[in-house]
């Protein structure tokens, strides 16, 4: 499917490769201004493969490992070494079939490594500047599916019946439950608003303000359903609270927790926090099923908002699995910075 992707998106640039090099061929063999002088065929097109080579060497392989914030200044001394070396070696090949020239007309033997370098240096400089335009449209794409898919996540995460849910229970329990516990309840229902219009739309927050998060979501959600939920929390030991990441990650898999589990007073929802390594923290929830649900498959939004969110931001630094048992759904879901 990948490779499907890659050829669809990429068609275009994989015919128009070849045909450039077919052009440049035509003229590299034909035109004095870019041949090095050797005037033998098979000799033209080996130094061509040479430049071939070269480009691609820093179009596949420096720009993508090396142009980088933090080591772009190396990109950019390995390209210029590359190219200096690119031109040594067509001179190499070269030489011995003009050095007869070079000795009658009286010119340096190094005299044509100039030229080479800076007509090499002309074709790298036109695949770099191919390949940052590339970039800049792949990365504007990027953006504005990011934009898209926040919108669409924003839609759904402050959905209207879940605090019209919260709100009727809230009256409930005003005329039901004493001060202290309406006050209580009314404090995590701030908590929440709160979380999700300020805190929510930062870029990342700490795991630490993200747990204390779900211990009010959780309340609400207990109240939402009208039923005693057992929640568990269990964080290994040595676990960074200060790792940061991105807001609101656990959120569907919490709620679909609590939707999915029994509302019979023995439901539970059991949530594990690990840290394999101090770069990557480990995402368990686990949660009884109830008898009257037949599967967790369902038509809403929030599962592949949050799979979308996951490939934008931790694009091959995250793994969401899930383990459906006989009467237990097992969610697992590993960030890396």
């Amino acid at each position: 499917m990948k490779k499907n992707n890659f050829l669809k998106e990429n068609w275009l640039e994989i015919i128009l490769h070849p045909i450039f090099w077919v052009v440049v061929s035509f003229y590299f063999v034909n035109y004095s201004i870019l041949r090095p002088g050797g005037f033998v065929i098979e000799i033209e097109y080996v130094c061509l493969l040479n430049i071939i080579a070269t480009v691609y060497i820093n179009y596949f392989v420096l720009f993508k490992y090396l142009n980088k914030k933090g080591t772009r200044f190396f990109y950019w001394i390995l390209t210029v070494v590359t190219i200096v070396i690119s031109a040594f070696i067509e001179w190499g090949i070269v030489y011995p079939n003009i050095k007869h020239i070079i000795i009658n007309v009286h010119i340096p033997k190094f005299f044509h490594i100039g030229p080479i370098a800076l007509r090499n240096s002309a074709f790298m400089l036109f695949f770099i500047i191919v390949r940052y335009y590339k970039e800049s449209v792949m990365y504007s794409r990027k953006l504005v599916r990011m934009f898209e898919i926040e919108r669409l996540y924003l839609s759904s995460r402050i959905a209207p019946h879940y605090f019209s849910n919260v709100i009727f229970s809230m009256q409930n329990l005003l005329m039901t439950a004493d001060r202290d516990t309406f006050k209580y309840q009314l404090e995590k229902l701030e908590h929440v608003i709160s979380y999700m219009l300020v805190d929510a739309v930062k870029s990342d927050v700490t795991l630490k303000e993200e747990i204390r998060f779900y211990s009010s979501y959780v309340e609400l959600e207990k109240l939402r359903h009208a039923s005693e939920i057992n929640y568990i929390v269990n964080t290994a030991n040595g676990v960074d609270f200060m790792f940061h990441m991105a807001p609101l990650l656990y959120e569907n898999l919490i709620c679909n927790a609590f939707k999915f589990c029994p509302h019979d007073g023995t439901g539970y929802v059991k949530v594990t926090i690990e840290q394999p390594d101090p770069n990557s923290v480990l995402f368990t929830c686990e949660n009884n099923i109830s008898g009257t649900i037949i599967n967790r498959k369902g038509n809403g939004k929030g599962l592949p908002n949050l799979q979308n969110r996951l490939e934008l931001m931790y694009p091959k630094k995250h793994t969401l699995d899930f383990i459906n048992l006989e009467h237990t759904f097992i969610a697992k879901l590993l960030i890396q910075k």
